[in-house]
């Protein structure tokens, strides 16, 4: 169940340059069978300086609790392989099978690996170096945590009837977001994490007999990731009478200028922007002209070029170009009301090509050796419809 509660509370109205100032407060309780309560809340201002000019911030938190799958997927057993960082403690050295050097780990590594009875182990001198485990849900996962900041302005200009101009920066972090990982980093971050051994890496990994061997190590998905993203969103709409009928122009677009996933407290930042699904600039466009019962569209789709692996451009396919797809189509409506309407379009007029990916290559659809929920892989198609409003 949830409960909500919003209030909006004007504090100035028809003053010098406040034709308008007030605040927005939202609460949100949710309670899930899963994990219980929680609460999100909203604060955020509204200034309007004068009649056209409208500037707007505020602060706000939101959750997402893990889904079904996430808990309860029954999954199947597994066998991974991966070298134990508390082989010999942490201490680093030559195994017993004279094929294995174990690093030497850090001090605070080695203190932990000792709590676990580690001293004597040498996985590699038994040939013991994977362990069994399961990749199922995890029913202790909990919610992802997120925070926004976002600061825009809407400008209407008296002097250009039917012109409204928006632009927002927004800020986002979302904590304890739901990942998995190998198993190497599963046995690093367990006693590499400043609150060994009551981590959530920790709780995935079973020890046994007198040397501390990992006999199981699981994988599961948990709480560990924080991913940021930050940029701007802006919108142009303008509508004006031509001729006989009305125009209607729309653009959309998303200026990203952060977006990074930190997998664990501590680890690598991997920056994910200008990667396949995360351009630097997407945009949307429409143009629309209704005379009389007609409605012609036409709408473009622009999406950045970006690099296949941004950590290592030597590598792979290296960049994918800028892609620009146009749509267009009619509409009729049959009676006066609009209750009766027909319509036909084109997608993809020009019949852009999807970039080739190829199996297994980061942004990959199984099946489509492309991006297909990205970039369009049916490519031109046109279609004829009736709607029928009732």
């Amino acid at each position: 169940y949830e409960m909500f509660a919003e209030a909006i509370v004007p504090i100035i109205k028809d003053a010098p340059f406040a034709e308008y100032l007030g605040v927005e407060v939202a609460a949100r309780h949710a309670n899930y069978s899963t994990i219980g309560g929680n609460w999100a809340y909203k604060i955020s201002g509204d200034w309007r300086p004068t009649d056209d000019l409208r500037v707007r911030g505020g602060y706000s938190t939101a959750v997402r609790a893990p889904n079904i799958s996430e808990l309860f997927d029954p999954g199947s057993e597994t066998f991974r392989s991966f070298t134990d960082p508390c082989a010999f403690g942490g201490a680093g050295g030559a195994s017993a099978d004279g094929n294995t050097i174990y690093d030497a780990q850090s001090a605070t590594v080695q203190a932990n690996c000792a709590t676990l009875g580690t001293a004597l182990l040498d996985p590699a001198g038994v040939n013991i170096t994977s362990a069994g485990g399961l990749a199922a849900g995890n029913p202790d996962l909990n919610q992802e945590k997120a925070k926004t900041w976002t600061v825009g302005a809407v400008y209407t200009p008296n002097f250009i009837p039917g012109l409204n101009i928006t632009v927002d920066f927004f800020d986002i972090e979302i904590t304890d977001a739901i990942s998995t990982f190998s198993a190497q980093t599963t046995a690093d971050q367990c006693v590499r994490q400043p609150d060994f051994p009551n981590n959530p890496f920790c709780d995935l990994i079973e020890r046994g007999g007198a040397n501390g061997l990992i006999l199981r190590i699981d994988a599961l998905a948990i709480n560990a990731a924080i991913l940021s993203t930050q940029g701007i969103d802006f919108a142009i709409d303008y509508t004006t009478e031509l001729g006989e009928g009305v125009l209607s122009a729309n653009i959309n677009g998303t200026r990203t200028t952060e977006y990074e996933f930190t997998p664990f407290e501590g680890g690598d930042v991997i920056d994910d922007l200008n990667e396949i699904g995360v351009p630097k600039l997407k945009v949307n466009g429409t143009l629309t002209y209704d005379i009389g019962q007609f409605r012609f569209g036409w709408s473009a789709r622009y999406i950045d070029s970006v690099t296949v692996y941004n950590d290592n451009q030597s590598a792979g396919p290296g960049t994918i170009g800028s892609y620009l797809y146009n749509d267009i189509q009619i509409r009729y409506t049959l009676d006066e009301d609009g209750q009766y309407e027909v319509f036909a379009g084109i997608d993809n007029l020009f019949d852009k090509e999807p970039p080739f990916l190829g199996q297994g290559v980061p942004g990959d659809v199984t099946g489509t050796n492309t991006a297909a929920d990205i970039y369009d892989a049916i490519r031109r198609f046109g279609y004829v419809g009736f709607k029928a409003r009732f």
